[in-house]
C-alpha cells in the first residue's frame, strides 16, 4: 500500500470530501440547499484526473439513487478513501488485489470496527457495479461479523412517553415507526402515492434494493396523515411558484419510465415529510427532498432525555419494539419478518429472544374447551 494512506488511518478528521460539502453549503444561499457536484479536479489535489473523474462519477450516480444523505455521504468517503490508496497505474485495471489490500489494510493497520469495514465493501461493491460496470469479485475472503449485541428495545410505557413528548411531523415519523415497523429511510422516503386512504394502507419502499410491502396504517394516525397531507399540499403549491423547481427527487427507478419530469412534479411523487429547504443540481434546477434523518434523530434524543430513559435507543428503536411487542402478543414469527420486510428468519427471531416470557401461568387449550366457563 502506498504510504499515503497512512494519513487516513486513524480517521480522526473529517474527509476532505466532508469538508468541502461544508464549504459548499456556506456559499450557497440561505433559502436554498446544494447538492451539485463539486470540482474534483481542483480541491482534491492529491489525485490524478482519472481518479478525480472517477469520484465526480460516483457522486452523479449517488445522486440519483434514492439513498439517504447520510449514506451517499457515507459511500462517497469510502470510494474516495479507495481511490487514494491505489497506485496512480492501478486505476488501468482495477484488479481483485487492491480490494484486497484496502481491506486487509483497515483490518490490520487500521484496526477499524468490523461494521464500518463492512460499510466499506459496500461502498465499493456500488463503485464497481454503478460506476466501473463490472462484476465485484473481491478476493478478500475473511468475514467482518455483525455486530451480535442485542437491539435495545423500549417498554411499552416508555414509547407511549415519548411519543407523547413529540409533536407534529416528528410525532408521526415516530409513530409511524413504531406503529408499522418502519426503518428511519423508509419513513422519509414516503411519498404521498405510498398512501391508500380508502384502504387505509400504506406502500413502504425499501430505498435499498426497491422492494415493497403494503401495510395496515394505524387508525390512530389516519387524522394526523391527512393534516400532513394538507401541509404537503401547502408547500407543493408554493415551491411549483418557485423558478427552477422541477419537483421532487425520483428513485433511479423512475427516473427510465415516461416522462420524468412530469411525473417528478406530480403531487402524488412529493414526499410526506420534505424539507423544508430546495435542494440544487445541475444547470441550477431545485428538487425537493425528504427531512433529513439528523431533524427526528435528535428531536427522539430529547424526548428520551425528558422521560427519563437511559438508554442507547434512537430511531430504530421503535421498530424494535414494535417486532418485539407483536410477539410478546402472540402473532406468528414469520408474520412479523413479513411485515418488517426482512428476508431472513433468524433476523426477525432476535425479537423471539427480547420478548417477555413472564406469564405466570397459561391457560390450558382443554380449558378453552371444557372449562368452568364453557
Amino acid at each position: 500500500m502506498k504510504k499515503q494512506i497512512g494519513a487516513y488511518g486513524v480517521f480522526c478528521i473529517k474527509s476532505r470530501i466532508n469538508q468541502d460539502k461544508l464549504t459548499s453549503k456556506e456559499t450557497a444561499p440561505k433559502h436554498h440547499k446544494t447538492s451539485e457536484p463539486f470540482d474534483y479536479h481542483n480541491v482534491i489535489t492529491n489525485m490524478n484526473f482519472q481518479k478525480a473523474k472517477l469520484i465526480e462519477q460516483a457522486l452523479e450516480k449517488l445522486q440519483t439513487s434514492g439513498y439517504s444523505e447520510k449514506t451517499k455521504d457515507f459511500y462517497l468517503d469510502w470510494i474516495y478513501r479507495f481511490l487514494f490508496s491505489l497506485e496512480e497505474d492501478a486505476t488501468e485495471t482495477f484488479c481483485d488485489e487492491e480490494i484486497d489490500k484496502f481491506i486487509t489494510f483497515l483490518e490490520t493497520d487500521c484496526l477499524i470496527a468490523k461494521s464500518t469495514i463492512n460499510q466499506a465493501k459496500t461502498a465499493i461493491h456500488f463503485f464497481y457495479k454503478e460506476v466501473l460496470q463490472t462484476p465485484f469479485t473481491i478476493s478478500h475472503r475473511r468475514s467482518s461479523k455483525k455486530n451480535t449485541q442485542s437491539p435495545v428495545i423500549l417498554s411499552r410505557e416508555e414509547v407511549k412517553n415519548v411519543l407523547n413528548q413529540l409533536h407534529g411531523d416528528k410525532g408521526l415519523m415516530a409513530g409511524l415507526m413504531y406503529g408499522c415497523g418502519l426503518r428511519l429511510t423508509e419513513c422519509l422516503h414516503l411519498r404521498v402515492k405510498d398512501l391508500n386512504k380508502k384502504k387505509q394502507k400504506i406502500n413502504v419502499c425499501d430505498v435499498r434494493d426497491g422492494s415493497s410491502r403494503n401495510l395496515d396504517l394505524p387508525r390512530s394516525l389516519i387524522d394526523p396523515i391527512h393534516h400532513q397531507l394538507n401541509k404537503v399540499k401547502l408547500l407543493y403549491d408554493e415551491n411549483l411558484s418557485t423558478n427552477n423547481f422541477i419537483g421532487a427527487l425520483l428513485p433511479e427507478t423512475a427516473q427510465t419510465k415516461g416522462n420524468c419530469q412530469a411525473t417528478s412534479k406530480d403531487l402524488s411523487w412529493q414526499f410526506i415529510f420534505p424539507s423544508k429547504y430546495l435542494y440544487r443540481i445541475e444547470n441550477e434546477k431545485l428538487v425537493q427532498q425528504p427531512v433529513s434523518e439528523s431533524y427526528l434523530q435528535k428531536g427522539i434524543k430529547e424526548a428520551l432525555t425528558i422521560c427519563g430513559v437511559n438508554k442507547t435507543a434512537g430511531c430504530h428503536t421503535f421498530r424494535h419494539s414494535f417486532a418485539t411487542h407483536l410477539i410478546e402478543d402472540g402473532y406468528d414469527i414469520h408474520l412479523v419478518q413479513k411485515i418488517l420486510g426482512l428476508k431472513c428468519i433468524q433476523s426477525t427471531l432476535i425479537y423471539k429472544k427480547l420478548a417477555r416470557q413472564d406469564k405466570a401461568s397459561i391457560i390450558s387449550p382443554l380449558d378453552k374447551l371444557f372449562g368452568p366457563n364453557k
